[in-house]
């Protein structure tokens, strides 16, 4: 099982990587802390099934079709990365802040959690969807 507690990879180009059995936080007592870095890296199709990845930033990063299932992304920052069609499914999203990221594919029904999770305006409408919420320009 490999530590990646505290790294940054940028620019890097890991499309279809397997971190499932990656460690990516450092355990004290009850609090673990990730603090892994990814910037501006192709993630494409990689699996980060079941990972603990709180705190974790994904900046400007590409992770379309990536697997997260049962993740837990909470406090994640993943502004601007692009996160068409990856598979969220029982993710735990708390707090992450997905401004700016596409988000094509996400349907919150299946996620765990994500109470105070951040979006731009623009993503609303496909945020709540699956919810059966429509959303209008503003009435003049």
């Amino acid at each position: 099982m490999a530590s990646l507690f505290d790294a940054t990879f940028k620019h890097c180009k890991a499309a279809g990587a397997d971190f499932e059995d990656a460690r990516f936080a450092k355990t004290s007592g009850r609090v673990a802390v990730s603090r892994v870095r990814f910037i501006g890296t192709q993630l494409d199709m990689s699996s980060f099934r079941q990972a603990r990845l709180e705190d974790c930033v994904f900046s400007e990063c590409s992770l379309r079709q990536a697997d997260l299932r049962q993740t837990t992304l909470s406090s994640t920052d993943m502004r601007g990365s692009d996160l068409s069609e990856a598979n969220f499914n029982g993710a735990i999203l708390d707090n992450a802040d997905l401004r700016d990221a596409t988000l094509l594919g996400l349907d919150v029904t299946q996620l765990t959690s994500f109470e105070g999770l951040k979006v731009s305006a623009d993503q609303l409408t496909d945020i709540v969807r699956p919810l059966g919420i429509r959303v209008f320009p503003r009435a003049r």
